[in-house]
């Protein structure tokens, strides 16, 4: 959020003390569900139906908008981010849900002021009217921040997802946007550290061998694009890739996805002896 952002040079004062890597992507928003909003201690010893059937509780709303308010202070030591705090219900999107699709893309601010109750209110009824399956995205970053963590010495590239509804564009952008961006745009690193970044050191970190290098015994797992890589606009739009092996096998050819499936479970291997 916001209000860390001046912390980010101790971090990585941190980081570089104690050896430690990271991974990140080149977008300043995340992408979760609604229900991670929600303590974790309110789902302690609570079926997820008994939590969402509390939420219609005076108390347990009062609660609510006394933690999100910072009236009160979340339980400590427990591994939970007050988002709605940390970055504003404004900066909170609805990104999917089953129900109320008019709600998709939509803050959580404007959702609320459009049925006259708090954010709090509106996230609790939302949840309980979709019995819990709402996902979001948050804004949490400036995009200068976005970069700084990437040009970190200790920073790899890493994506994940979430499918349906209203992508995150992580889902299918998060290499092409390195590229067209930080390296095509804005140049700053080169190609080479910029690819390194997304293969060969995450490979070495995690002890998986013959994988993120070309060279001869190593697994055929190579791309080829041009000066045209770019994130798409859409999951379906074409990016520029233009050849894709996946362990020898063809799965872009020309352009076009290839059905084979030739993907394989890596697991951390003991690096060969240099001796």
């Amino acid at each position: 959020g916001e209000r860390n952002r001046s912390k980010l040079p101790e971090i990585f004062a941190r980081l570089d003390q104690h050896g430690v890597t990271h991974d990140c992507y080149p977008f300043n928003f995340g992408s979760t569900t609604l229900l991670s909003l929600v303590p974790p201690h309110m789902f302690a010893g609570r079926t997820l139906q008994e939590t969402l059937d509390s939420f219609a509780e005076p108390r347990v709303r009062a609660e609510l908008e006394a933690l999100y308010a910072e009236r009160t202070l979340a339980v400590k030591g427990g591994a939970w981010d007050n988002l709605p705090v940390l970055v504003g219900w404004d900066n909170i999107r609805i990104a999917d849900l089953a129900g109320q699709r008019e709600l998709i893309g939509r803050s959580m601010e404007e959702c609320a002021r459009e049925r006259g109750v708090s954010p709090t209110q509106f996230m609790l009824d939302v949840l309980r009217e979709e019995g819990g399956n709402v996902r979001m995205t948050d804004t949490y970053m400036r995009e200068e921040l976005v970069e700084s963590i990437f040009l970190h010495a200790g920073a790899m590239i890493g994506t994940d997802t979430l499918l349906g509804g209203l992508k995150h564009p992580r889902v299918y952008g998060t290499f092409p946007r390195i590229i067209s961006r930080f390296v095509f745009d804005r140049g700053l690193c080169s190609l080479e550290e910029a690819v390194s970044r997304m293969t060969s050191i995450p490979a070495a970190r995690l002890g998986i061998v013959d994988r993120g290098v070309i060279r001869a015994g190593a697994a055929a797992d190579l791309v080829l694009f041009g000066d045209d890589f770019h994130l798409p606009s859409s999951a379906t739009a074409h990016t520029g890739l233009r050849w894709l092996f996946v362990n020898g096998e063809v799965k872009v050819r020309e352009g076009v996805y290839q059905m084979e499936r030739a993907g394989r479970l890596l697991l951390r291997q003991t690096p060969p002896s240099r001796n």
